[in-house]
């Protein structure tokens, strides 16, 4: 299951420590790395600000970032005792991004590990990457049926990142494009149902029509709430342990109004894998398409199309389940 990142583990360290309420002080620990100018230090200030504290030499400009109104980088002096030390201060002043900074954070760290770079470089550097995330107002938590959908979209997503490091790329429901995941030879629609369920909503009369040239599947996925299975955010720390960029796979994440501040609540709806199918789609599967009606478009006049499909009625073109890597592996392969 998924744990605590560094920072996050700091924090949890400081704010269980005994605190006056309002205290202006700063609670620091050391982050468990070094630099030449001295310990990087995370802080927790009376305000509740998180503060990385990036050592750097006395005189030297740092690169600051001011641009996210709620993660920054800064210039920022301490005293420890009579000496005066100098820090770049990766600080984050908005509630609502503190698992966000966090993750962060911790790629901030894992930067100045390597000693490539120096630490308010690497500060600004990291910022950048997430700066989509950082510039978005909160989200509300998905409601029940949204985590399920997104878990069964997640689970494909997994599939194709144990085959290839840039399986990110396919995932085009998010952007939103017709299908949820797209490539050159072929697209893969994914729904998820809650229970023994083997109704499908489809979202439009263009969710079941292939684009010309490729194949289009359905995978669909049953499930039920069980305590110790994966959760939404297990998935997340899974992609990212085999690999694929945080920053970017969260940027993503984001466009499904997924909010890592919820993360904790998410983790909570556990869900077990009952049944996983894959069908074809084709002229067998019933769907509403153009070719529907007797004038061979959709009429005039109809702005949207919403319906349900039971699977039961597709068993015609329900795939063996050993197509499925093949069907991965297709949609991983370049165009001839």
């Amino acid at each position: 299951m998924a744990g605590p990142g560094i920072t996050e583990q700091l924090r949890h360290r400081l704010e269980t420590s005994i605190r006056r309420p309002g205290d202006r002080e700063y609670g620091v620990t050391g982050a468990g790395v070094s630099t030449a100018d001295g310990e990087v230090l995370f802080s927790v200030d009376g305000d509740g600000h998180l503060h990385l504290l990036l050592p750097v030499p006395a005189g030297v400009k740092i690169a600051e970032d001011r641009r996210s109104e709620g993660v920054q980088v800064v210039r920022h002096e301490l005293i420890d005792g009579t000496q005066r030390r100098h820090y770049a201060d990766l600080v984050c002043t908005k509630p609502h991004l503190r698992s966000t900074f966090h993750m962060l954070a911790d790629e901030v760290i894992g930067r100045i590990a390597e000693g490539t770079v120096r630490a308010d470089v690497a500060a600004t550097a990291v910022i950048g990457r997430w700066r989509e995330l950082l510039d978005r107002a909160p989200q509300p938590p998905l409601g029940i049926e949204r985590l399920v959908g997104l878990y069964g979209e997640l689970l494909v997503l997994r599939d194709l990142a144990a085959l290839s490091p840039h399986a990110l790329a396919l995932w085009t429901g998010p952007r939103p494009q017709r299908h949820d995941f797209t490539s050159d030879r072929c697209d893969i629609e994914v729904k998820a149902s809650l229970g023994a369920s083997r109704a499908v909503q489809i979202s439009s009369w263009s969710q079941l029509v292939p684009h010309e040239g490729t194949a289009l599947y359905l995978r669909h996925y049953t499930l039920e709430e069980s305590h110790g299975a994966p959760s939404v955010p297990d998935l997340v720390e899974q992609l990212c342990d085999r690999g694929m960029d945080r920053a970017e796979l969260h940027a993503v994440l984001a466009r499904l109004s997924y909010d890592p501040q919820h993360a904790a609540e998410y983790a909570k709806r556990c869900f077990r894998t009952l049944s996983e199918d894959v069908y074809r789609i084709d002229a067998g599967f019933p769907r509403i398409v153009p070719e529907s009606f007797t004038q061979g478009h959709i009429p005039d006049g109809i702005i949207a199309i919403r319906y349900t499909v039971n699977l039961d009625a597709a068993s015609a073109c329900l795939l063996p389940a050993s197509d499925w890597p093949g069907i991965l592996a297709t949609a991983l392969s370049p165009t001839a």
